[in-house]
This record gives structure tokens, sequence and C-alpha cells, in this order.
């Protein structure tokens, strides 16, 4: 009871991380089973209508779960998805390139483009989850926690020199994240800008639903 309890709790506060949720989730699917399992000897010793509640609150968690926390992408965003996949499909097929790198804080993304196009993604971030703190911070927490900019700069530099994806993908600013600024937040690393230098942005061309506006640049690597 107390673990459904808690199930419902989370689902009520919803911190919007839906994966923190997973444990719960799982502890109350394997409740469920035991109860089922035990049915028996919890009648005799608690009775029936304690079974009949823990049942009752188990499917009320997993509802508010499918309802809450399981993710309703607006069409919008869906339509945003399908058209930065045929932007980056068609700058991986305009440029050759069998594999890409990126910049960003998103992660649906790139299992979707690697299935579409069979390209490898060859940076080791597919989101950068420890970087939404530095949106809105000032510049005093930004110095004492450089030393995570600097870890991510490196990261991202030796992925890029050792690697050579033949396109970046960078997330830009949106209205609903407006300091958004990857590659300035790296451009102290003189070892990073020189990687960047190597690439140049992609003009691409329009393609089948240029009313929406995909979040990203796409640069691809120089040819020498």
């Amino acid at each position: 009871m107390l673990l459904s309890l808690a199930g419902l709790a989370y689902a009520l506060m919803n911190n919007g991380w839906m994966y923190t949720f997973y444990p719960v989730h799982a502890m109350v699917l394997m409740s469920m089973y035991y109860v089922w399992r035990e049915y028996g000897w919890l009648k005799a010793n608690a009775g029936a209508k304690a079974c009949v509640l823990v049942f009752a609150l188990h499917i009320v968690t997993i509802a508010a779960y499918m309802e809450v926390l399981l993710p309703h992408i607006p069409p919008s965003e869906r339509t945003m998805e399908q058209q930065c996949i045929a932007e980056f499909s068609e700058a991986l097929k305009t440029s050759g390139s069998t594999n890409f790198g990126t910049i960003s804080l998103s992660a649906s993304l790139w299992p979707q483009l690697a299935r579409a196009t069979a390209a490898q993604m060859d940076t080791r971030f597919y989101t950068l989850w420890i970087l939404p703190s530095f949106m809105n911070s000032d510049a005093a927490y930004k110095q004492k926690n450089m030393w995570v900019l600097n870890y991510v700069a490196h990261a991202l530099t030796q992925d890029i020199v050792t690697n050579k994806p033949g396109i970046i993908i960078e997330e830009i600013a949106t209205p609903s994240r407006k300091t958004l600024d990857l590659r300035n937040w790296f451009a102290h690393d003189p070892a990073f800008t020189a990687a960047g230098g190597a690439y140049e942005k992609m003009d691409l061309a329009e393609s089948h639903n240029a009313s929406v506006k995909c979040p990203y640049i796409v640069y691809q690597r120089k040819v020498k």
C-alpha cells in the first residue's frame, strides 16, 4: 500500500524526467504479482478487503503512470521531429557521410536518424543532460562549475578529432530555451574551437514541411 501511495505521489509531482519513475513502476508491478500469487495467504492473514484495496491502488497507480508520465507528444512536436529527420538525412546524403556527431540536449532524434539512414553516431553524448542548469545560471555558477564545461568540451573534441564525423548537428535556442548557446559554452577551449574549424555550415534545401522550423544547425566537414 505504501508503495502504491509512493507511486501516486510521484505521478502527481511529475518532475518531468520519466526514467526516475521506472523503479517505482517496476516494484508496483512486482508487488501486484506477489499479491496475486499469495492471495490465499494474504486473505487469511490480512483479509479479502485489504487485498482488493491493494489491487485497486496498484491499478490507479499504473493508470496515473500511463496518463501522466508516458510521453504524449503533441502533433506540432511530432511534425518538428519528422522535419528534422528529413533535414539530417538530406545532410548526410548531400555530404556523402556515413557518420554524424551531435551537440544537443535532446535525445530522441538520434536513434531515429541512425535507424533511418544507417549512419553511425560518433560522439559519445547522445544528450548533454548534464548541462541544462547552465541555461539559466549566472556567471558565478558557470565559474564554479567550469569543470563540467571543460570535461564536455574535452570529450567532444576528442570524439570529433578521432572519429571525424561527416556532419555535426548542433541544437540552437528556441522560445522555450532562449539562453541555449552550446558552442559558445565551449568556446573557451582552444582545442574545441580548433576542432570545430574543420567544419562549415551547410545550406540545406527546404524539405517537405518548410513551415516547421527544425531548431538545429548542421555543419559538414570541409573538403581539403
